[in-house]
């Protein structure tokens, strides 16, 4: 009875023995799987993710910047960069070896480089390989179907008139953002922003399904932007530019084209230039807004229009340049020659040294800073271009030596973008309108500077600069010119240099009815001649009167003068 007692109790215990162990593991069994229903949902989900979910981005397009007429300056073109997958990458590579060889010349690099790049980013899935390839080695990188390697669309720029507007135009650097000129200027206005979205992939990372749910937005692409510049003229001031730097074997150029009646830039070049396409180095500066020069004899004019807009003297006035030479305080002002007797419009006519020398100190300081004031000296063009100089003047000594300086265009600095806003005041009949480098959806008022027919006399006088004095290489064949020629000693830290000179003619055409206005700067011509007539004047020339032509305006140069202004000047000569 006791034995069978016993045998029935160790029974009972090993029975709940084997019955705790069943329920131990039923209870590990129902809590993994509660555990799997409710708290690691989050955790397998982001494990599938990283296995099967990729997030992409889809690049912006920065905005175009187009000319007047809507040809291209500035486009951003789409190519594709390779991403890798590189835990994906890694496996398919494994089983592949044979393929090494061949995607990693295809992406230009050689077989150990390739494993380097897989090895040092093992556990990342998204590695940019190679960015923005040109279509053919694109094509054959993804024709070689290898699992984890994916294309990723970007944009690179391009510039069609890439020598020719270099400088106004600017550049971007490797993040497409802009880095000189327009392009940094407006970069806000012209830069979009990029996409996301979220792509599905089976195991062999094949896009199954494309999403923007969530997080995931939309690319939006940047604006576009319409400037002033005609393309054609642009190309063509360039050429004439670059041609004459050459043949003049000078240090550089730079040139500046406006629409009197407008306010819009036409064509800005500068040489040297660079291509910004090949992004081999910096654009160079643009020198007609950041250079700030003595502009010489081209600043003449104004000296003579503050003289016959006080009423102190009239186009016919006549100054006794004899013998050639002046003294003004401690300097002597010299002419080339000794003219004898020139009237005003003849001091111009042979930009007389010692005749606007007297003309300049027959007014008050007040009203010859004045007047070069109101053309818009010493103060910027309004175009916001980056980098661009105010010029200067000496404001705190104005005795006769200051005076005789400025009249002459010396003592002071400006650029040729303030001297062309000038001439183009002028030309304006004496009105001057703010200058523009983005086209305006509505005319603006312009601010008169001189009266009309101050504006006009000095507009013949300028005329007789072409037809009779220092300007003939300025001269076109069927359109009149009036301008104003400059050659200037080259001021070297603070010094003259002997036998280095700058080249400069300012002008307008027609002149009749004058519609654009041009001002030409050749930087230290080495080749013999080095006057502004003959070195600059025919970069006019060949601009001017191809620009007028594309421009469709109609030649005046066979219209009958005779009972004109400039007819009665040259009758006086």
């Amino acid at each position: 009875m006791t034995r069978k007692k016993k045998q029935a109790n160790t029974w009972n215990n090993r029975s709940w023995i084997v019955l705790g162990l069943m329920l131990c593991v039923l209870t590990v069994f129902l809590g993994k799987a509660a555990w799997l229903q409710l708290d690691p949902t989050d955790q397998l989900r982001k494990e599938a993710a990283d296995r099967h979910v990729r997030h992409i981005t889809t690049a912006s397009r920065r905005g175009m910047i187009l000319d007047r007429r809507g040809e291209p300056l500035a486009v951003s073109t789409p190519l594709d960069s390779v991403v890798m997958d590189t835990p994906v990458l890694a496996a398919y590579l494994a089983k592949n070896e044979q393929k090494v060889p061949t995607l990693a010349s295809a992406l230009g690099l050689d077989p150990t480089a390739l494993k380097k790049v897989v090895v040092s980013n093992i556990k990342d899935r998204h590695v940019l390989l190679r960015k923005q390839l040109e279509p053919s080695n694109a094509k054959v990188v993804f024709d070689l179907k290898i699992h984890g390697i994916y294309r990723e669309r970007q944009y690179r720029r391009f510039y069609p008139e890439a020598w020719a507007a270099a400088s106004v135009i600017g550049m971007t650097d490797i993040k497409d953002s802009g880095v000189e000129g327009l392009e940094a200027q407006y970069n806000d206005h012209l830069t979009g922003h990029d996409g996301q979205r979220r792509v599905y992939t089976d195991r062999d990372n094949k896009v199954l399904e494309y999403t923007y749910a969530g997080t995931n937005r939309y690319a939006r692409n940047g604006d576009d932007l319409t400037i002033t510049l005609d393309r054609r003229i642009q190309s063509l001031a360039y050429d004439a530019l670059a041609h004459q730097v050459a043949q003049h074997d000078a240090k550089g150029g730079a040139a500046v084209v406006v629409d009197v009646r407008t306010g819009e830039v036409l064509a800005i070049v500068n040489e040297p230039t660079s291509n910004p396409n090949t992004r081999s180095g910096p654009v160079p500066r643009n020198r007609v807004f950041t250079d700030a020069y003595e502009p010489g004899s081209v600043m003449k004019p104004f000296a003579v229009l503050g003289a016959l807009q006080a009423g102190l003297i009239s186009a016919n006035t006549v100054f006794d340049t004899s013998p050639g030479v002046v003294r003004v305080g401690k300097y002597t002002v010299k002419d080339h020659h000794d003219y004898g007797e020139l009237t005003a419009a003849g001091v111009i006519a042979k930009s007389s040294n010692v005749g606007v020398n007297e003309i300049a100190l027959k007014m008050t300081a007040e009203q010859q800073i004045a007047i070069v004031r109101n053309f818009g000296f010493f103060q910027d063009s309004g175009l916001g271009f980056p980098g661009e100089k105010q010029g200067s003047f000496e404001a705190h000594r104005w005795g006769d030596v200051q005076r005789s300086a400025l009249s002459r265009g010396y003592g002071i600095s400006a650029t040729l973008i303030q001297l062309a806003r000038a001439y183009a005041t002028i030309a304006n009949d004496g009105v001057r309108i703010p200058l523009t480098l983005v086209q305006r959806t509505a005319p603006v008022a312009g601010k008169r500077v001189v009266d009309s027919d101050v504006a006009s006399t000095m507009t013949a006088m300028l005329e007789l600069v072409v037809t009779d004095g220092t300007g003939k290489g300025a001269a076109t064949s069927m359109y009149r010119v009036a301008g104003k020629t400059g050659t200037v000693h080259k001021n070297v830290a603070g010094k003259y240099k002997e036998g280095v000179y700058q080249s400069a003619f300012a002008g307008f055409a027609p002149a009749s009815n004058p519609r654009l206005a041009m001002v030409v700067l050749i930087d230290e011509p080495s080749a013999g001649d080095y006057y502004g007539g003959l070195v600059a004047g025919p970069v006019f020339s060949r601009v001017m009167s191809a620009s007028l032509r594309i421009l469709n305006v109609a030649p005046d140069k066979l219209v009958d003068k005779s009972s004109g202004l400039l007819a009665k000047l040259e009758a006086q000569q």
